[in-house]
Order: C-alpha cells, then sequence, then structure tokens
C-alpha cells in the first residue's frame, strides 16, 4: 500500500513538472486603451523569438505627465533575456488554461486585453480589472513598454485587434467606428 501511495505521489509530481515545462510560447499581443487621465495607448506584440513590434497611439512623458509626440507612433525592438524570461514565467504561473478576465468595464482605467498563443491554443483575455493574480504579467507587459529600446519603423504595420472594439482604443469620438 506504501509503494502503492509513494508510486501515485511520483506520478502526479512528474506529472504536474510536465505541463510547466511544455509550455511552448507562440506570440503574445497586449493592448491598452485610454482612460479620462494620462494613460498610455498602445498596442503591442511580441513574438518567441523576443521581437516587438509596438504602435503607440498615445504616449506621456515621464517627468512631468505631458503628451509626447516622438513616443508616437510605430516601432520595433526586442525584449531582453531577463524580461523575456519573466515573461514566460508568469504565462506559466497564470494559469492559461483556466485565467479568465471579466468584471466591470465601467470606471476610469485602461482596458487591457491579451491574446496569447501557446502550445497551439489561443486565449484572449479582456479587461479593465484583471484578477489579482494576473497582475503581475500585466506589470511585465507595462514594463516592456516602458522600459524596452524601440527604433521608429518607416512602414506602419498592423496588430492583431480580434474582437476588441474600435471604441476601446480611441481617446476621441471622431476616431470611433
Amino acid at each position: 500500500m506504501k509503494k502503492i501511495l509513494l508510486l501515485s505521489l511520483v506520478v502526479c509530481m512528474v506529472l504536474s513538472c510536465k505541463s510547466t515545462h511544455d509550455f511552448k510560447f507562440e506570440k503574445l499581443t497586449y493592448h491598452t486603451s485610454a482612460c479620462f487621465g494620462r494613460c498610455p495607448t498602445y498596442h503591442m506584440e511580441i513574438s518567441a523569438d523576443k521581437k516587438i513590434r509596438l504602435h503607440s497611439e498615445t504616449a506621456f512623458h515621464k517627468r512631468d505627465a505631458s503628451p509626447d509626440a516622438s513616443a508616437v507612433g510605430y516601432f520595433t525592438g526586442t525584449v531582453n533575456d531577463t524580461t523575456f524570461n519573466k515573461l514566460l514565467l508568469q504565462l506559466r504561473t497564470v494559469g492559461l488554461d483556466t485565467v479568465k478576465f471579466g468584471g466591470p468595464d465601467c470606471c476610469d482605467g485602461p482596458v487591457k486585453t491579451i491574446i496569447i498563443y501557446y502550445n497551439g491554443k489561443r486565449k484572449y483575455l479582456h479587461a479593465m480589472f484583471p484578477p489579482d493574480h494576473a497582475l503581475p504579467l500585466i506589470a511585465t507587459l507595462n514594463g516592456i513598454y516602458s522600459t524596452s529600446k524601440f527604433v521608429k519603423s518607416a512602414q506602419p504595420f498592423e496588430i492583431e485587434r480580434d474582437s476588441i472594439p474600435r471604441a476601446a482604443f480611441t481617446s476621441s469620438p471622431k476616431h470611433q467606428e
């Protein structure tokens, strides 16, 4: 009986380790919307090769929160190894197969949208107030936006916005579809 119990524990441990090590990151798209204050509005795509594509619609200077026109437009860059590994760890631990975003979109705050491709799957998450256990992931994504080195792109490009109302990405009514 003890051997069966011990064997069961070993099998469970091996299976749980296997599920975290079998995580295959393919691509992540992250969107933030405008708010009534000074929230940057951007759309960012991170690929498995650590490349970043960024479309920044509104940006603000860190020193005085005034609008920063030089940080608006299309940019490319690369996530550094440490930050990329942190992102992968948070994606593994957030519970992508079970995590759900939801709740009210009622108040003054940016809506966060994550579209993640992993293990041949696609997960769509969208909320103004993501669950608490997803906040470190959101903080890492915001950190990638604010600390990565970007080069302005000569050509505009599209970043996936599947199932997202255009109004969620505009700061003025004239841009709504």
